[in-house]
């Protein structure tokens, strides 16, 4: 429960959007965790993905349907995730990524360990993506490990984002990559790049956006069907989900901030904000922009301050979108009808990622 009096709305200079990247980046196998990652486990990404694939003309859709290079259809690969600055050949962030693909089936799997260096230089992150074509929750992120673990599920349609390059691709030549040679697939139109070996594996798969690029390199890949067992869910989504609301009946108040777009109703439902130290690291992850939504498109220009009451037996933090296609917020992977709290990117001395501490040295994030 919360009462919210908003006390200001103040514009923020306009800034390059990296954290757009961040999120692709994210979804072409940085994973949301790998570096802004941990904010959305590539929810975000995904949406906007899904958003730019239904814009491309169908006409052109059918005619490139059998042009795109034909992928093995299922294998397991480690996978190095890095972003650059585009001209500069030092890396903004590097991933490891366990990746299981599955496309008979309609699933796959990512694991995703990731540095966070905001708050220590050797902060990591863990992040567990599995997603399913199904009913019910079939988008499940688990971040942590152990007993710090939580997972994040919700529905959403599936998406393959390597059938992208299947449908739209073009061949543009040959090239070599180590010892390997490939084919040099691209989809202009979304600045995507592959490098497809024999048997149809993807050996690097590329994305430019806004003077960024994230580079995905494949190594160990194993063709065939992944372990059943691998598209388990985790065991904190089996059992763990939602966790428990903090053990406290008291309230108390607070000063709370978010960066949003100018068109953005003044409301807290469904949406998400932090406090000074909490927000700061939003802000410092995605370069001062927040995410768009809210109305008009626009990236995040304008920071409110809102003096909160709100009762202390926090809940499992959810994240709150905006879904471009119904114009609505939503939630997902909350408790419900507490106030959702974790630490300022799930990290910090707190237990299961800050739920019910005070997260002094990094911040916090809170739910409505």
């Amino acid at each position: 429960f919360c009462l919210c009096v908003v006390l200001a709305a103040v514009r923020l200079t306009r800034m390059a959007p990296i954290i757009r990247l961040g999120n692709l980046a994210a979804l072409l196998g940085t994973t949301l965790g790998q570096q802004v990652v941990s904010l959305l486990p590539s929810i975000d990404s995904i949406l906007m993905l899904q958003e730019q694939f239904a814009q491309l003309p169908m006409k052109d859709a059918a005619a490139t349907a059998r042009a795109g290079p034909i992928l093995a259809k299922q294998w397991s690969a480690n996978i190095t995730a890095k972003t650059y600055k585009i001209g500069s050949a030092d890396s903004l962030g590097v991933s490891d990524i366990h990746y299981y693909y599955d496309a008979v089936v309609q699933r796959y799997r990512m694991i995703v360990d990731s540095k966070q260096t905001l708050f220590s230089p050797n902060a990591t992150l863990h992040t567990d993506q599995l997603a399913i074509n199904a009913s019910g929750l079939n988008f499940n992120t688990t971040i942590g490990i152990g007993r710090d673990a939580v997972c994040k599920p919700f529905h959403r349609p599936y998406f393959d984002m390597f059938q992208i390059l299947v449908q739209f691709g073009t061949s543009n030549g040959s090239s070599k990559l180590g010892n390997h040679t490939c084919e040099i697939w691209q989809v202009p139109v979304l600045n995507i790049s592959a490098c497809v070996g024999n048997n149809g594996v993807l050996l690097q798969y590329n994305q430019s956006m806004r003077g960024y690029v994230s580079v995905m390199t494949w190594k160990d890949t194993m063709i065939g069907p992944p372990p059943t067992e691998v598209f388990m869910p985790s065991m904190t989504c089996i059992s763990g989900y939602p966790t428990r609301p903090c053990p406290s009946n008291g309230s108390t108040k607070l000063d709370l901030y978010r960066i949003h777009s100018p068109e953005e109703p003044l409301s807290l439902a469904n949406r998400n904000v932090g406090d000074a130290l909490g927000d700061m690291a939003f802000t410092c992850t995605t370069n001062g922009q927040g995410f768009a939504g809210g109305g008009g498109g626009m990236e995040g220009t304008v920071v409110s301050w809102w003096k909160v009451d709100v009762n202390l037996d926090f809940g499992q933090y959810a994240y709150c979108l905006f879904d471009r296609r119904s114009r609505h917020n939503f939630c997902y992977g909350g408790t419900g009808i507490q106030v959702g709290r974790e630490s300022a990117l799930g990290l910090g001395k707190g237990a299961l990622q800050g739920q019910c501490s005070p997260n002094h040295d990094v911040g916090n994030w809170l739910s409505f």
